[in-house]
């Protein structure tokens, strides 16, 4: 036998068409996500607050009220948060109808916890633990919850992922929070009056939606004090998103011309008592803002 001959293969040749690129990725299921949310406690309460663009994928804007409650009877109930839109507004639906269900059988705080952590956990296991594992990154979402029990001292609690925490202070979830934070601090005090709390909460997201993108629209505040939930706040927002907007233009050269040591007493003195002038014209402004019936806010 021949040790030069060819070798000749067995193995039968494959005619599958051989793919020339790499698989096309899988697309990522779109979500609509709810982009910033807030929550304080104040001297007498607790206030919930959120703005009202909701966004899909990178082009898709609309606006959509972002805080749920629930008035009346023995337990008053807020809810907002950020996230993914379907996930959480599921959570506010299953919340607000086991509460009602429940409502005379609770007494204590607890009551309202196990409540809303079994709500929670029931979805990220069967709803959002059911989805492919590419979309399951992304899908979940924080709650702000306050409620108040039968005239007793509201609280606050957030819900990130799975884990309820009590708050007492300022908090906020969010693409908008790293701003929302920083807005806040030196500014938030446990004893503030509600004009303050108010003025506090309207505020940080006014700031997330001037400076963060995907965050917009109007801004809801809801009150939840011992006298029960109020929410009817819009000739205040909007007098005290034009009174930020006024200020914050009129603090500039004040801001500038403190740092300039070469800058002249009397001229720094001239400068300071014009933006004093300012802050008194803005405050009688808010106080005379135009009633809801005529203004347009645009």
């Amino acid at each position: 036998m021949n040790s030069l001959a060819p070798t000749v293969s067995r193995k039968p040749f494959d005619t599958r068409r051989i793919r020339p690129y790499p698989r096309k990725p899988k697309k990522r299921l779109e979500r609509s996500k709810v982009t910033i949310a807030a929550g304080l406690t104040y001297r007498d309460g607790v206030i919930l607050c959120a703005d009202s663009e909701m966004t899909l994928g990178d082009s898709l804007k609309y606006r959509q009220e972002k805080v749920a409650f629930a008035t009346g009877g023995k337990l008053e109930t807020v809810l907002t948060g950020a996230g993914d839109e379907g996930f959480m507004k599921m959570a506010w639906s299953r919340i607000l109808e086991q509460l009602a269900a429940k409502a005379e059988g609770i007494n204590r705080d607890s009551d309202v916890e196990k409540t809303i952590d079994e709500v929670v956990g029931r979805i990220y296991k069967r709803n959002i633990g059911a989805l492919p594992r590419e979309d399951q990154y992304g899908s979940g979402f924080t709650l702000l919850a306050a409620w108040c029990i039968d005239g007793l001292a509201p609280c606050l609690f957030k819900v990130a992922d799975t884990r309820l925490q009590p708050i007492i202070g300022f908090t906020c979830t969010g693409m908008g929070e790293p701003l929302a934070k920083y807005a806040s601090e030196g500014l938030y005090d446990p004893s503030m009056t509600l004009p303050q709390a108010l003025a506090l909460a309207a505020y940080v997201i006014y700031v997330a939606k001037e400076y963060v993108p995907k965050c917009g629209g109007f801004t809801s505040i809801v009150v939840l004090d011992r006298t029960g939930i109020r929410f009817d706040w819009d000739r205040e927002i909007y007098a005290l998103e034009s009174y930020f907007h006024s200020f914050n233009s009129s603090v500039k050269p004040l801001f500038l011309a403190t740092a300039d040591e070469s800058l002249a007493d009397a001229d720094f003195q001239r400068q300071a008592d014009q933006f004093l002038q300012s802050l008194q014209r803005m405050r009688e402004h808010k106080k005379h803002y135009p009633d809801l019936d005529t203004f347009d806010p645009g």
